[in-house]
Parts: C-alpha cells; sequence; structure tokens
C-alpha cells in the first residue's frame, strides 16, 4: 500500500461492525438473544461495516469473508421476515 491511511469513519464503521458481529455471538450463545431477527440484523450490518474497512484496506480475505456472511444473514433475515 502507499501508504495511505484509511479515513477515520471507516475505522469506526469496523469497529461498530466487530462489535455488531462479536455481540450477537455472545449474546445468542449466552441466551440473551432469543430473537432470531435481531440475531441476523446484528450479523447482516456488522458483517457489512467489516467488509466496508476490509475492502478500503484491500484486505480481500475478510472482506470476501463478510461479503458471504452478510449474504448468509440477510438471506436468512428475509425468510424470517416473509414466514
Amino acid at each position: 500500500m502507499s501508504g495511505a491511511r484509511t479515513p477515520v469513519w471507516v475505522e469506526v464503521v469496523g469497529w461498530i461492525g466487530a462489535s455488531l458481529v462479536l455481540g450477537a455471538y455472545v449474546a445468542r450463545s449466552l441466551g440473551n438473544l432469543p430473537d432470531e431477527l435481531v440475531y441476523q440484523g446484528m450479523n447482516a450490518i456488522g458483517s457489512l461495516g467489516i467488509l466496508i474497512v476490509a475492502s478500503k484496506k484491500r484486505a480481500w480475505q475478510p472482506a470476501v469473508l463478510n461479503l458471504i456472511w452478510l449474504v448468509i444473514s440477510a438471506w436468512c433475515a428475509l425468510r424470517l421476515v416473509a414466514a
């Protein structure tokens, strides 16, 4: 990379995304998040945040992982809403 700094807003979006994904996992694992739609929503929004920062930094492995995570979470959320 050419030494260009990542904008602060991108870093903030990435940290919020990571916090949402981790928070969803911890809350669901401890039984504190019984609502499946909230869980999928937190995962979708969180993975989008990580996808943004990973793409901006050209870190393609986490970008692809979080793109897949986003698609799965969004698909599951849409299925829940449609049910």
